[in-house]
């Protein structure tokens, strides 16, 4: 029989209208169906709790905010979290947030709408393909990446209305659909972000992910991920030349003197070295000398690849798409599907997997 926490909430304190609690954990038994049972064609049984806690460290969190209690608190937590973990700033935590907000009251639902019968988790995701499976819709921490994969994926959206930066992900028939939660959105993410340490204390995953992660697969040194990620936090900077390193865009040399940016290679030193502290070559020649290669039939998240006689490298999402600094006049930007690329697939020179 399987192990269960019970969650049990204890008033701490009420500060200007808003009421904590303490989630404490406590083991218990639980009868509850496996992760990867079904309730009609194909819809996972979500957990009792969306997002329940794994661990037993106590976690303090609101117990409302305006509308939004307990549940729904717990799961905007871990919405908030997924974008910590890819370092985005508060202004793309929050839109995560008003969406979700708009797409489902920040309630993890087993269900869809007239205009989307398939549509699962918190964000409303539809069974296209582009969001994963049931499991992973279903899952807060999972979902909520893949939002801000997707949010990452579209040019100058720190630039447009959160209401219109949401569409361009959501695609919603009304594009000021979510206009009306950016307030609350914002007070909650204030709230949660006040502490930084708060949200440490929740687990690394949204409830469990059911059969198998679902998500980017990781290499086997478990840093990949993260280092493509750091790099996709970077869309939109300017490519300079002999610009970039591992802490940043920086000014360049010869045609990059005057703009603040990366160079192909420097944006994968950023990468890695935001990742967990690993150093890497300057220059992608060098990178791809000494790096431990891979085949190209084996890449994942974060295996570098190298094109043009290694004058050009770029970061693997494990998918077959990429994210590069191009050239001069260009941004960093994504591309999918190279391998079906005649440009790309014609110049690659292999591949390569920074060890942890």
């Amino acid at each position: 029989m399987k192990k269960a926490l019970a969650l049990s909430a204890v008033p701490l304190i009420v500060v200007g209208g808003l009421s904590f609690t303490l989630l404490v954990g406590a083991a218990g038994n639980s009868s509850a169906a496996p992760p990867c049972a079904t309730s009609g064609p194909g819809i996972p049984t979500p957990s009792p709790v969306a997002g329940q806690l794994t661990g037993t460290a106590p976690v303090k969190l609101p117990a409302s905010v305006g509308p939004y209690k307990s549940e729904q608190i717990l799961n905007a937590a871990h919405i908030i979290k997924a974008g910590q973990d890819l370092n985005l700033p508060a202004q793309g935590l929050t839109i995560a947030v008003m969406t979700s907000m708009g797409e489902s009251s920040l309630n993890n639902v087993t269900h869809g709408d007239i205009a989307g019968p398939d549509s699962l988790g918190l964000f409303q995701q539809r069974a296209n393909g582009a969001w994963g499976s049931a499991a992973d819709r279903m899952n807060p921490t999972i979902a909520a990446t893949n939002f801000f994969h997707a949010l990452l994926r579209t040019g100058g959206w720190q630039t447009l209305p959160p209401t219109i930066a949401a569409h361009q992900v959501q695609a919603n028939a009304d594009p000021y659909h979510y206009e009306p939660y950016w307030p609350d959105a914002v007070k909650v993410v204030s709230l949660l972000t006040a502490d930084p340490s708060l949200l440490k204390q929740l687990p690394a995953s949204g409830g469990e992910a059911p059969c198998g992660n679902g998500g980017i697969p990781l290499p086997g040194n478990g840093i990949g991920e993260k280092a493509y990620n750091a790099a996709l936090t970077q869309l939109a900077v300017p490519y300079s030349w002999g610009g970039g390193g591992q802490a940043g865009p920086s000014l360049g040399f010869a045609q990059g003197a005057h703009t603040v940016g990366f160079d192909c290679s420097a944006l994968m030193q950023y990468a890695y070295f935001q990742a967990g502290g690993k150093v890497l070559p300057r220059t992608s020649e060098q990178q791809m000398a000494t790096l431990p290669r891979v085949p190209l039939s084996q890449l994942q998240a974060g295996d570098l690849i190298f094109f043009h006689n290694a004058s050009h490298v770029a970061i693997s999402d494990g998918h077959g798409g990429f994210v590069h600094a191009p050239d001069t006049g260009s941004v960093v930007a994504v591309v999918q599907n190279w391998q079906t690329n005649p440009y790309w697939s014609g110049s690659v020179d292999g591949a390569a997997r920074p060890p942890a």
